[in-house]
């Protein structure tokens, strides 16, 4: 199977675990998976996470997501904030916007709330659309709502 035909795609991955991972996908050949990451082999990219054929069990190319966010972006948000806000500086709006939705569904389990929130404070003062400054301001008035509740 050739990963590169779906470079720039946007893809949903079975993984041989039966996770579901949806995304742009990004073809890394296999001399850059070799100089990168000691693994001679090609793979595609979603995000930062890197899947070669042996741990792929389906690959196809979709119209649409699937869900509001899924698999990767959860796992994204567990991984800190430090990989929130490389995706803010380096991928497509779609995505961030997916990440800003599991951030709202899952802020009252994320420790690094203030953290974020801050980060989050700042992104609005930057230029950006309407539909993350929308997201950004739900999740900045859900935090509120969480303090308020816990006194």
């Amino acid at each position: 199977m050739s990963l590169n035909k779906y470079e720039n795609k946007l893809i949903r991955i079975i993984d041989t675990h039966n996770n579901i991972f949806e995304g742009i996908g990004i073809h890394n050949s296999k001399d850059y998976n070799e100089s990168e990451y000691g693994r001679a082999e090609e793979s595609i990219q979603i995000l930062y996470f890197n899947f070669y054929q042996d741990g792929i069990k389906s690959i196809e190319e979709i119209e649409n997501f699937s869900e509001e966010y899924g698999l990767i972006e959860e796992m994204i948000i567990e991984d800190g904030i430090s990989f929130i806000e490389d995706i803010w500086e380096d991928e497509y709006e779609e995505e961030i916007i997916r990440i800003l939705k599991c951030i709202d569904k899952k802020l009252d389990t994320i420790l690094y709330k203030k953290k974020l929130i801050e980060y989050l404070k700042r992104k609005l003062k930057k230029n950006v659309s309407k539909d993350i400054e929308r997201l950004i301001q739900k999740i900045i008035n859900r935090k509120e709502e969480l303090y308020i509740n816990k006194k």
